[in-house]
C-alpha cells in the first residue's frame, strides 16, 4: 500500500490544519455517525447526520422536543466517532454552539433535502449546532493490523497528548519495549523513543519495561 493510500495521504509532517481538514472531510464522507451526549453523568448515543459546509465547519440539527436538545443545553460537549469499510476512523471531542444564522440554515438544508422535506410543516422545531471547538484524531488500520494515527485541535484546544512516553534518563536501550510493541512504534537508538504515528496506546511497553522507563500520563 502506498503512502498516499495510508491515512488519506497524511504523514508525520502534516500540519494541524491539514489533519483537521482530513478529519472533517472524513466525517462528511461517513456522514451518518455515532454521537454521544451526557445526561446526569450517563452517556447517551445515537446516529446523527454530520454535515460539512463551505465554511469548513461541521453542523448538525436536532428538534427542540428531543432529549438530545435538552442534553446539549445542559452540557454542550459531545463525542462523535465513525469508521469506513476501509478502516479509516475519526474521533472528535467537541463543544457545540447553537447558531441562528439564516445562511447556515439554508446551506444546511440544501445538503439535507430529506430533513427539509420532513420538517417542511414545522421548520421552527429545528435547532442548528456547530462543532465550535475541540480536539480529535484520525486513524487508519491499513494493513496486517498496522495503524497510522494523527491528532489535531482547533479554536484554542490542543490535541490530546499521547499516554505513554520514554524517560531518557531511565532508558537503558535494553530493547524489551521494542520486542513487545504491538504497533511496531518503538524506535531503537542510544535511547529508545515512541513514534506516535504508529502507536496503539496498548501499554505493552509500559507493562514490560524492566527499568520503569516508560511513563504513563496521569
Amino acid at each position: 500500500m502506498s503512502q498516499k493510500e495510508i491515512l488519506m495521504g497524511l504523514t508525520r509532517e502534516s500540519t494541524n490544519n491539514e489533519i483537521k481538514k482530513a478529519a472533517f472531510d472524513l466525517t462528511w464522507d461517513i456522514r451518518f455517525i455515532a454521537m454521544a451526549t451526557v445526561e446526569e453523568g450517563m452517556p447517551h448515543a445515537r446516529i446523527f447526520d454530520m454535515t460539512l459546509l463551505d465554511d469548513g465547519n461541521i453542523y448538525f440539527i436536532t428538534a427542540t422536543g428531543k432529549p438530545t436538545f435538552d442534553q446539549l443545553l445542559a452540557n454542550p460537549n459531545i463525542v462523535i466517532t465513525g469508521v469506513t469499510k476501509d478502516w479509516l476512523a475519526v474521533r472528535i471531542n467537541a463543544m457545540v454552539k447553537e447558531t441562528d444564522d439564516p445562511v447556515i440554515k439554508e446551506k444546511f438544508l440544501e445538503k439535507n433535502q430529506g430533513t427539509k422535506s420532513l420538517y417542511s410543516n414545522s421548520p421552527d422545531a429545528l435547532r442548528y449546532f456547530k462543532l465550535e471547538k475541540g480536539e480529535g484524531e484520525i486513524s487508519h488500520l491499513y494493513a496486517d493490523d498496522m495503524i497510522a494515527r494523527l491528532r489535531f485541535g482547533w479554536n484554542g484546544v490542543d490535541p490530546r497528548p499521547f499516554i505513554y512516553h520514554i524517560d531518557e534518563e531511565k532508558c537503558t536501550a535494553c530493547g524489551v519495549c521494542h520486542d513487545v510493541c504491538v504497533g511496531k512504534s518503538i524506535r531503537p537508538g542510544d535511547k529508545y523513543s515512541i513514534d506516535y504515528f504508529n502507536c496503539l496506546e496498548c501499554g505493552s511497553c509500559y507493562r514490560k519495561c524492566p527499568e520503569g522507563a516508560v511513563l504513563k500520563k496521569k
